[in-house]
């Protein structure tokens, strides 16, 4: 008996440490494949790839170089005709030892309303479509056309 209960303590203990350290995200996430251009203060617009977008933050793949903390200004397509110019931090940065590239997790900064809403209403139409099998219309880079913002 009495070696239960330091057992039962243990376990006890590394359950609530799992729970406190994955905390739900603010935001519904899109995972996604899409151009984008990125500018620091050290270099010109620089291309990009879109891997996932919430009304928070996003992920971006790039071989330009940043380091958390970094402030950086995003250019995207979120669907025909609609273009989004915001702000955003460096949270993380995961370099591959494959490749060139490197995943950039990026943080929203003082970003409007209506921006975090057509962020919204972008990741829903999106989802809905999936989930019926529609794709939506398709924008000129998917076409092979250039990038142009």
């Amino acid at each position: 008996m009495n070696a239960v209960v330091p057992f039962l303590t243990s376990l006890r203990r590394a359950f609530q440490k799992t729970a406190t350290m994955r905390r739900p995200r603010a935001h519904p996430r899109l995972m996604i494949s899409e151009p984008v251009r990125l500018r620091t203060q050290w270099s010109q617009d620089q291309q990009g790839i879109l891997e996932d977008i919430s009304a928070g933050g996003a992920c971006v793949r790039t071989h330009a170089r940043m380091r958390p903390g970094d402030t950086v200004s995003l250019l995207m397509s979120l669907g025909v005709g609609r273009r989004l110019d915001t702000r955003a931090r460096v949270v993380y940065a995961l370099s591959k030892n494959s490749g060139y590239q490197t995943r950039y997790g990026l943080r929203f900064v003082a970003m409007p309303d209506t921006d975090q809403a057509q962020i919204n209403h972008y990741i829903v139409e999106q989802k809905y479509g999936r989930q019926f099998g529609v794709r939506p219309l398709a924008s000129g880079a998917e076409r092979g056309e250039p990038l142009r913002f």
